[in-house]
């Protein structure tokens, strides 16, 4: 089934709902097939994720964040994750096309002084416990 812009949004604001513990999202970007209008049945939802705190993460952190948090979301989503930075960079093809193609379909609302806030040592960490609690012991019996 082909997803209606209205499902589009539900589905990107429960992701952003379920990434709030580690990553502040500022704005999601809708591209590829459905951006276009050309989506099918088995189109996948391509979103590009930015925020700022991307930036105290490995690229391998923020995939794993992604990854962990869609699975708990719509599957359709195929999340990729960028800095603001990384994302207007005018050597990043990809994030030029997406830029060029793409529809924003989620934009943090403004803080009322205008400043971000920092990512703190503790969220770092706590992405990490997220990606690999440690393990419970079991029980014997």
């Amino acid at each position: 089934m082909v997803r209606t812009e209205d499902q589009i949004r539900a589905a990107v604001k429960e992701f952003v709902r379920a990434l709030k513990p580690t990553v502040r999202v500022q704005q999601v970007i809708l591209y590829g097939s459905y951006a276009r209008g050309q989506a099918r049945e088995e189109s996948d939802i391509d979103i590009a994720v930015l925020s700022d705190d991307f930036a105290q993460m490995s690229k391998l952190e923020v995939i794993q964040v992604l990854a962990h948090r869609r699975i708990h979301c719509d599957s359709m989503l195929m999340p990729v994750g960028y800095t603001p930075a990384q994302f207007n960079d005018p050597d990043n093809a990809f994030a030029r096309e997406i830029a060029r193609t793409g529809k924003v379909i989620y934009r943090a609302p403004r803080k009322r002084d205008g400043r971000a806030r920092k990512l703190k040592a503790g969220n770092r960490r706590a992405v990490k416990e997220s990606l690999c609690p440690s393990p419970t012991p079991i029980a014997k019996g």
